[in-house]
């Protein structure tokens, strides 16, 4: 079951994430070059977008990778808290990235972020919190933590 997408979208979506990308390997909400500011966030969605669009080598990917987890070195302990104002958004795109790169990548971040991760929901019962609601937090939490049993299309390559 699926459906056809034009290449041309393919293509242009491409472009667009490319486009996005900033020097030090980051990326911005838009093109537009007065929009300046990026995040760790949308760094990790951008990533993820590349790879779901079967781009995995690409030197933007690469850069991509390689500043997030510069992002996530200046926390070794805390890994997570790199998403800093999205956490549970950016840190399920931030695992897929990891998990889809593999290696050393994916198991360094998981051996810390994993951990991290469990003891936020056990420390409160089972339940993760966030301002956008706990239902909420609770559900990226448990996607997050499901990346490595590859249940979604995009991890079966």
């Amino acid at each position: 079951m699926g459906f056809d997408v034009d290449n041309d979208l393919i293509a242009g979506a491409r472009r667009y994430l490319e486009g996005c990308q900033k020097a030090d390997g980051s990326f911005r909400y838009q093109i537009d070059p007065s929009v300046t500011w990026s995040t760790f966030e949308l760094t990790s969605a951008s990533v993820a977008s590349l790879q779901a669009l079967g781009i995995y080598g690409s030197d933007e990917v690469r850069r991509g990778v390689d500043f997030l987890e510069r992002q996530v070195s200046k926390a070794p302990s805390q890994p997570l808290d790199a998403a800093a104002r999205y956490r549970y958004y950016g840190n399920f795109y931030a695992a897929q990235v990891f998990y889809v790169t593999g290696g050393e990548t994916w198991r360094r971040w998981h051996a810390r972020a994993y951990p991290q991760l469990i003891e936020e929901g056990r420390r409160e019962g089972g339940v993760w919190r966030s301002r956008f609601g706990d239902e909420y937090a609770t559900a990226m939490a448990v996607l997050t933590l499901e990346v490595p049993l590859a249940y979604l299309p995009i991890f079966q390559r």
